[in-house]
């Protein structure tokens, strides 16, 4: 066997299989941020740049995560930066509820106007000196408010400045005159809603 030292003396050749078809030629270069108007906040103060960019040029993902300066992201961070000075807002001054403290209450509203406080806090009083506790004086007040609001022209003997009171026991001045059959009231009657001829408004 003759061994063919110019074949052996060449460069070995790299055996490859069946050519294919061309591949799609790279076009990192060609791709660059994209672009918006002016008033597009994530891009403003980002000059075009190519999207594939080296690990050199990517530094940390957070300009906040190391103190080392780098270009990612928006820059420095400006928490230490000077807030400027916020001028004090002078408080609203409401004149309405001065002029008019009731715009808010009866008839615009349950609660009680300052003429129907006024009338309440009378009546309150009124009822105590007759003998009632002072939760019992307020609860009729109270109901009395309503019966006022409708236009009731009922009223109680408690009201009228004819009633006599005595410890537990009641009596009318005017008795004759209102139709009872004697000075003394039973408490049915001085609680009771009814249309005298003799009444005259003892919180008055």
């Amino acid at each position: 066997m003759r061994l063919n030292f110019a074949t052996l003396s060449s460069p070995p050749q790299k055996a490859v299989g069946q050519l294919g078809t061309g591949g799609t030629r790279s076009i990192h270069a060609g791709l660059v941020r994209p672009t918006f108007p002016a008033d597009a906040w994530d891009t403003v103060g980002h000059p075009p740049g190519p999207i594939v960019m080296k690990q050199e040029e990517v530094g940390h993902l957070s300009h906040l995560s190391h103190p080392e300066k780098n270009e990612v992201g928006r820059g420095e961070p400006s928490v230490h930066g000077a807030v400027p000075l916020v001028p004090p807002v002078p408080p609203v001054s409401d004149s309405s509820a001065t002029a008019n403290p009731d715009r808010y209450c009866w008839p615009h509203s349950k609660a009680l106007n300052s003429a129907e406080i006024d009338t309440f806090t009378a009546r309150v009083r009124q009822f105590i000196r007759c003998g009632l506790d002072g939760t019992k004086a307020e609860g009729l007040a109270d109901a009395l408010v309503v019966r006022d609001r409708d236009a009731d022209d009922r009223r109680l003997c408690l009201e009228c400045r004819h009633l006599k009171a005595g410890g537990s026991a009641w009596s009318c001045a005017q008795w004759r005159g209102a139709g009872l059959a004697g000075a003394g009231d039973p408490a049915d009657v001085v609680m009771l809603l009814q249309r005298c001829n003799e009444f005259k408004e003892a919180t008055r």
